[in-house]
């Protein structure tokens, strides 16, 4: 997708200058590739910036869960204050589900509140065909205690509030299922992070990706790492060994412990849209092997996950606090500046306000 491709690179770059950096905008590389940015810290150094998205497949829709769909925006009706992702987790849907059988996924979206600016997110499980002595086929799930029992399809729903200029704009509430299953969280990332090392093999200068992961299904912490180191392991909170003990066999990686030196650090989004800015969460991911480290400015800067080694094992130490409202230089309150906004909403009008 051209268009929210060109939308995230404008945005890492506004970001940047709104920290201060020094932007020079399509910086060429070796002889043929130019790089999206490069920019000079406040501090001189210097660093290229490549700015990608990436998306897991997805499974197509089916008519059946389609029908789920429709039902819930007739039932539903507040569409101009939240703005929904809804896709199967798990399961498959064979029989029509009735309206009353999806009551408490509309007595969920009734309680919510919009007083302030969260993701909220509640799981159902449904039954695939009405049972004996069952009122609804739909309840609510929690992954800490329970199981999804025979016949049971599994549903995510994460709701939050839309900006102040969408409200009241005509919507559908909830756009439709993607399957998951067996999507692959970890490969998108690490085949976007090796081409982009062996596209800018030329580059003599820290090379930094900026990474929106746009998927239904982006990677989490566990995913994120698998991807750049091919190893994870929690030893304790906040912190996973990225060493694989001894007879263990890593996965392939994007860094390939050591074999991809051209790539410094990855800069990982997840999900940024328009309305997501509040609460939206970034990591610095630092390539230990690169050829051309990282300045102290970008880790001083962006929520860094530190790199540890003890006894000849590397660990990673994640960041305890990552919200974008907490990167040093911009305001933390509900809503970072009007130029980093006015990227996303422009580009939001482009693209009919959805992404």
């Amino acid at each position: 997708m051209p268009g929210q491709s060109k939308f995230f690179e404008q945005f890492a770059g506004k970001l940047l200058d709104e920290l201060g950096c020094q932007i020079q905008t399509q910086p060429t590389v070796g002889n043929q590739n130019k790089a999206d940015f490069l920019a000079t810290t406040p501090d001189g150094d210097r660093f290229y910036v490549e700015a990608t998205e990436v998306q897991s497949s997805q499974y197509p829709e089916t008519p059946l869960e389609n029908d789920v769909t429709e039902k819930l925006n007739e039932m539903c009706h507040d569409s101009g204050i939240y703005w929904y992702i809804q896709f199967v987790k798990s399961g498959e849907l064979r029989q029509h589900l009735a309206k009353k059988d999806l009551l408490p996924i509309k007595e969920w979206v009734e309680g919510l509140s919009t007083e302030e600016p969260k993701i909220y997110r509640q799981t159902f499980a449904c039954l695939d065909r009405a049972v004996q002595g069952v009122n609804a086929r739909c309840r609510p799930f929690s992954y800490r205690d329970d199981c999804p029992r025979d016949e049971e399809w599994v549903i995510d729903i994460k709701a939050m509030p839309r900006s102040e200029h969408m409200r009241r704009v005509e919507s559908p509430m909830f756009p439709g299922f993607g399957k998951s299953g067996a999507v692959d969280s970890v490969g998108p990332l690490v085949r976007a992070i090796r081409a982009k090392a062996l596209q800018y093999r030329a580059v003599e200068e820290p090379l930094l990706l900026a990474i929106n992961d746009k998927s239904r299904f982006p990677s989490n912490d566990i995913a994120a790492t698998l991807a750049l180191f091919g190893w994870e392991q929690d030893v304790a909170k906040g912190v996973c060994r990225i060493t694989p003990p001894i007879g263990m066999q890593k996965r392939r990686s994007a860094w390939g412990g050591g074999k991809n030196t051209r790539s410094s650090a990855v800069l990982l989004f997840t999900e940024l849209t328009q309305h997501s800015l509040p609460y939206q969460e970034v990591c610095l991911y630092e390539n230990p092997w690169a050829r051309y480290p990282i300045s102290r400015w970008l880790k001083r800067t962006f929520p860094y996950a530190r790199i540890e080694e003890k006894s000849g094992n590397l660990f990673l130490h994640r960041p305890s606090e990552r919200h974008l409202n907490s990167v040093r230089g911009l305001p933390v309150k509900p809503y970072p500046r009007a130029e980093l906004l006015r990227v996303l909403n422009e580009n939001a009008r482009l693209q009919w306000g959805v992404f």
